[in-house]
């Protein structure tokens, strides 16, 4: 109880620590501390609830939806609306609208996979990220309790150039993985 205590209370400072399973010569083993950034601002409260209820629906880790929730926070007074192109099970753009709610956030997908892979692109050869639907993102919008997520299926810009036209945003989030 004790030893869990200290290790939860640890980690809200920003130190992880491993038991390192080798030994040296002599027979002692050795622990790693790691100190990952002493400041570590994910670990607010709020942020944290969120993210626990976010991070099965993204790829992108705690401290980088952390930036995003941060900045769009920032901007809530900025006017126009939020975007978010790239989303798989929209995670990352689900921590983006809980950051704004009075803002309508749109996310955009293919909801088929990596598409426009070519030559440049060193490690996606196209389809890659297909398991994903808009019922995923619209789970994690429910489940988050968010009314301002407007799912857009298709390939951005191409498919959407009317409906975002005249659009102004204030918080944009690109998360393609292709060079094109």
């Amino acid at each position: 109880m004790l030893k869990s205590a200290v290790k939860e209370a640890a980690q809200r400072l920003g130190i992880v620590v491993h038991r390192d399973k080798r030994s040296d010569a002599n027979g002692h083993h050795y622990r790693t501390i790691v100190l990952d950034n002493p400041l570590a601002p994910w670990l607010d409260r709020r942020f944290a609830e969120l993210y626990e209820r976010a991070k099965t629906f993204t790829l992108v880790d705690a401290q980088r939806c952390y930036e995003l929730w941060d900045v769009a926070g920032q901007l809530s007074h900025v006017p126009g609306d939020q975007l978010e192109v790239g989303v798989w099970r929209g995670g990352s753009g689900c921590v983006i609208a809980a950051a704004s709610p009075v803002k309508r956030t749109f996310l955009c997908d293919t909801f088929a996979g990596v598409v426009k892979s070519g030559g440049r692109d060193s490690c996606y050869e196209g389809g890659e990220h297909s398991d994903t639907s808009v019922a995923h993102v619209n789970r994690c919008a429910a489940g988050l309790g968010l009314r301002n997520v407007e799912v857009v299926r298709g390939i951005f810009p191409d498919d959407h150039i009317e409906m975002f036209r005249d659009k102004a945003f204030s918080f944009v989030h690109i998360d393609v993985d292709v060079y094109q």
